[in-house]
């Protein structure tokens, strides 16, 4: 019988990020815990569930900490490994068949990608750390939301969010966002991106259509894609105040459509857009512009400034693969959107975009590439960069009342009001 010991290092600047993490899985386990540095290493070891790791590295990578940790297995808890297996930056264990070839095949796992999910031989998927969901609320003093059918084919829904009080003859801007998550987890009901979205509304006076899109390793991509263009069109359907949702047809100003997402979100927002393409969606509507927030973009080779170990970027890799089903890989352009073509990018279906780049991101690299390119692309419209200095990866989901979030979501309101000045 093997139990685990993992041994988790982190770099200085790591340390206060996952400080909460670290004591939480002190106090259940003080008789294994050991935490101490030495220079710009520290270790923490003990012998943990696999749920309490997971846990643990859920916090981890969330707030965007440098870390290694080694797993190893020891025979009855006496020192002697039976297997070694190493973490890697932001690497996770990847492909491990754990097990007897005996076990039932939906106890057997076949892909660990923790720590977002269990992929088991029989095809069940178990999500490790499921979202605090939260309900609509019709009564919320600032901003009213509820919940939609957006595909009936697919059983695909949203939430939209709509701003309390305001007049029946008020139009604004419409909003369609796409959560992050790596394509396989996430929820615009989830309280997380609930709350984002509900401050993002109540700053930006829009009316929001936040996605629930089918996930991957279920629903490979382009699943993703499909649903968030259906979406879009769903939305367009509302024009002229007709279509199913009367928020969307009495306050919808669908020639104000903005496209918004962040991490894989921004990812699925960029290639949706490029799937519409220069004809646009027709019928009086139309996509003003599109903010990515910390894009999910990466390419083959390393960009001067990319602050990802060989680790990450082994781990990204394999993560494509597994959220495409082997469909896609990182000379696609749907990963790496500098292997675009170029007159995709110059037919860009709106006048306005916003990358915004966090600048400790092991993604900022590509996110200032993908900016340049698009600048030199001979699109028509009006590209801006925006960066958040001293933060991680989605720094403002896990800090959202902090001053630098704040400003994030200022900027952004700020740039769904921006067209009324061309």
């Amino acid at each position: 019988m093997c139990a685990f010991q993992y041994r988790v290092y982190w770099s200085d600047g790591g340390y206060e990020a996952i400080k909460s993490a670290i004591e939480k899985l002190g106090k259940r386990h003080k008789e294994h815990i050991a935490a101490y540095g030495n220079g710009n290493a520290h270790r923490l070891t003990g012998r943990h569930e696999t749920a309490d790791i997971n846990t643990f590295l859920s916090v981890v990578v969330n707030r965007g900490a440098s870390i290694r940790v080694d797993r190893e297995m020891e025979q009855n808890g006496k020192g002697h490994p039976c297997g070694s297996i190493p973490y890697s930056g932001y690497l996770f264990l990847l492909g491990v068949f754990i097990g007897s070839t005996l076990m039932d095949p939906d106890a057997e796992i076949a892909y660990d990608y923790s720590p977002y999910l269990y992929l088991y031989k029989s095809g069940r998927v178990k999500r490790l750390n499921p979202p605090d969901l939260v309900p609509a609320s019709a009564t919320d003093s600032v901003v009213v939301s509820r919940d939609v059918i957006v595909d009936s084919t697919t059983g695909v829904s949203a939430r939209l969010f709509l701003p309390n009080n305001i007049n029946a003859e008020t139009k604004l801007p419409v909003l369609i966002y796409l959560h992050g998550g790596g394509f396989v987890i996430g929820s615009p009901f989830s309280s997380t991106y609930h709350d984002f979205v509900h401050a993002l509304v109540a700053h930006a006076r829009v009316l929001a259509v936040s996605l629930d899109y089918r996930l991957a390793p279920e629903h490979p991509l382009p699943a993703a894609y499909d649903d968030a263009l259906s979406a879009i069109r769903w939305v367009a359907s509302h024009a002229g105040g007709s279509g199913p949702d009367s928020w969307l047809a009495e306050h919808g100003d669908l020639r104000r459509i903005f496209l918004a997402g962040d991490s894989a979100g921004a990812n699925i927002a960029h290639n949706v857009l490029l799937q519409i393409g220069a004809g646009g969606l027709g019928g009086g509507t139309r996509v003003e512009g599109v903010v990515l927030i910390h894009p999910y973009f990466w390419g083959k080779h390393p960009l001067d400034g990319e602050k990802a170990s060989v680790g990450l970027r082994e781990w990204l890799e394999s993560s494509w693969e597994f959220v495409s089903a082997g469909a896609i890989g990182l000379e696609d352009p749907r990963a790496d959107p500098l292997k675009e073509a170029e007159d995709r990018l110059k037919a860009m279906p709106c006048r306005r975009a916003l990358v915004v780049v966090a600048e400790n991101d092991f993604y900022a690299a590509m996110g200032r590439a993908y900016y340049e390119t698009v600048r030199r692309s001979g699109w028509s419209g009006s590209v801006e960069l925006y960066v958040t200095k001293g933060v991680q990866h989605v720094f403002h989901l896990w800090t959202p009342e902090s001053r630098k979030a704040v400003e994030m979501r200022k900027k952004i309101a700020a740039f769904f009001h921006a067209d009324k000045l061309f």
